[in-house]
């Protein structure tokens, strides 16, 4: 085995495990087991005649067993003992007769095969694993001139936009275009998420009543494919007709997952505000300048309250203040009858009947009386 990083991009096989789709993934029949499924019941209907398959970067040989369904010898390879180990272990005792897996560097293991052990190479999303594209490509490329078929996979990295530690390489559609123009007339197949309402007879299986339903879909853009499939060695013909297949994933977890993330999103937005809260006035400064200006104003407000409270208690413990008071509220009181201040009077009780009112009313009425006086 050569001393080339794993094909899983990691640096041990500990931590290529994290990457890897096993058992209980494929349980979940979600719409990422649907994905790696497909492809494989591709490569399988695509493959009918095939009697000796290498599964290059195999995984935990979920594929391997697809692939062999048909009656064809498989041999699984992956850098991984333990996903190795593991896929041994998953074997029904009919299976391994069939299917066998080896513990191998991807390149490594080409260099060494020719173009008479295999009918076929499945290297199903391992190209941006592998620390040297090119190298294996041009292994796979000499195994394509003795005419083994070839089914790759390239996942669109680049082009939606994903983060992956695990990867070593990270393809767009111009990269995956330039690693495989060197096969000889290579097939492209774009692989589509697609996410819908399904009404079924009860009892009919989801994925049967999606097969009799959909047809030919629509070819957009190649580069917001989610993955490119790559045929290479196959009738004009034949890769084509493989785009109608349609893998189906109808459970009803789905409701549940996209509830609870509905509910995690509601809680990070209550965490933010909190962290809002917390942290105003050190990280905005916009915020906490207008934070300043609203405790300056009420420090202003408090300040001129009791400057009214003070005349107020001058005004009532001085008698000559108190009488004269007294006749300006008389004289007053004939004016108030009047319709417009009437009005002053209703809009003097909303104002009291306001928190705080009461206090605008004194500062106001100390201000008239400084000016007056």
């Amino acid at each position: 085995m050569a001393s080339e990083p794993a094909v899983s991009g990691e640096a041990s096989p500990d931590a290529a495990e994290k990457e890897r789709l096993g058992d209980q993934d494929l349980a979940a029949a979600d719409l990422l087991a649907a994905t790696h499924l497909h492809r494989y019941e591709l490569a399988a209907a695509l493959l009918p005649d095939a009697e000796r398959i290498l599964d290059l970067c195999c995984g935990t040989g979920y594929g391997s067993r697809i692939l062999a369904a048909g009656g064809a010898r498989v041999l699984g390879v992956d850098v991984a003992p333990e996903a190795v180990a593991e896929a041994q272990a998953a074997l029904a005792p009919g299976e391994s007769e069939r299917v066998s897996f080896e513990a191998a560097d991807a390149l490594a293991f080409l260099r060494d095969a020719g173009a008479a052990d295999f009918d076929a190479v499945v290297c199903f999303e391992g190209m941006e694993h592998v620390p040297d594209p090119e190298a294996v490509a041009g292994e796979l490329e000499r195994l394509a001139a003795g005419g083994v078929k070839l089914l790759l996979s390239f996942p669109n990295s680049r082009g939606l936009g994903e983060r992956n530690r695990f990867h070593v390489t990270d393809f767009g559609w111009e990269e995956t275009r330039r690693l495989i123009e060197r096969f000889d007339e290579p097939a492209v197949l774009e692989q589509h998420l697609a996410e819908g309402s399904l009404v079924v007879p009860a009892g009919e299986r989801p994925r049967e009543a999606v097969t009799r339903l959909v047809g030919e879909p629509d070819r957009d853009d190649p580069a917001w494919a989610g993955h490119w499939l790559v045929a290479v060695g196959f009738e004009p013909d034949r890769a084509p007709t493989a785009v109608a297949r349609l893998s189906a994933a109808a459970a009803p977890h789905q409701n549940a997952y996209m509830h609870d993330l509905e509910r995690a999103n509601a809680s990070l937005l209550r965490a933010n505000a909190r962290l809002a809260r917390a942290h105003l006035g050190v990280h905005d400064a916009a915020a906490a300048s207008m934070v300043r200006r609203l405790e300056e104003m009420e420090q202003r407000a408090e300040a001129a309250e009791a400057e009214v409270e003070k005349w107020q208690d001058i005004a009532d413990n001085n008698d000559w203040a108190f009488k004269d008071a007294e006749l300006r509220i008389s004289a007053l009181e004939g004016r108030l009858a009047l319709p417009r201040y009437a009005a002053m009077d209703r809009f003097r009780e909303s104002l009291l009947a306001v928190p705080g009112g009461a206090a605008v009313i004194r500062l106001f009425a100390g201000a008239f009386r400084r000016l007056r006086g």
